[in-house]
């Protein structure tokens, strides 16, 4: 579901399409496909592993791809717009597997394959926060527990509790 509006969910198929329901106030619905393309190059679609909306920023959403270390931003079209541009929001050094944006939409963290954590500042990308093994092995979930505080699970069995020092570091806590 959209967290900026309840008359409105989307859902990722395998192929790569994101599919866009907005339910009208008269009973009737409106269904609308997107699918990344480039047209700088050869793309191959990829199944979009996880996606979320982007509380406070209308059509927002962050997501990343299938064996993909990118975790990208793009904003659905709207009216008579047919297309939108993604943008990078940062990378990590092995494939993302999970991710979460804070519920003001400020801040994301995202977690990979090689037990790396990144803290993410929405509003420029910057990488405010990280740690290079947080976990022995993927990490699998993470979540929000603070303003800046993340608890972080692993393929190890273990969960952590994390925040950023000045220097950008993430700190067990």
């Amino acid at each position: 579901w959209d967290v900026n509006n309840t008359r409105h969910a989307c859902s990722a198929d395998a192929s790569g399409v994101l599919q866009s329901l907005h339910a009208a106030h008269n009973g009737g619905s409106i269904i609308t496909r997107f699918q990344l393309h480039s047209n700088t190059r050869v793309f191959e679609p990829k199944p979009w592993k996880q996606f979320e909306f982007i509380p406070g920023v209308v059509g927002g959403i962050i997501f990343f791809q299938r064996d993909s270390n990118k975790l990208l931003y793009t904003t659905l079209p709207f009216g008579d717009e047919d297309t939108s541009l993604v943008y990078r929001i940062g990378a990590h050094p092995g494939c993302i597997q999970c991710f979460t944006v804070r519920t003001d939409g400020a801040l994301a963290v995202s977690g990979c394959e090689n037990g790396a954590v990144r803290m993410w500042r929405l509003g420029d990308g910057a990488c405010i926060g990280q740690v290079d093994l947080a976990h022995d092995g993927a990490v699998t979930a993470v979540v929000f527990t603070g303003t800046t505080s993340v608890a972080t699970g692993g393929a190890d069995g273990c969960v952590r509790l994390w925040a950023p020092d000045r220097r950008g570091v993430l700190r067990l806590l």
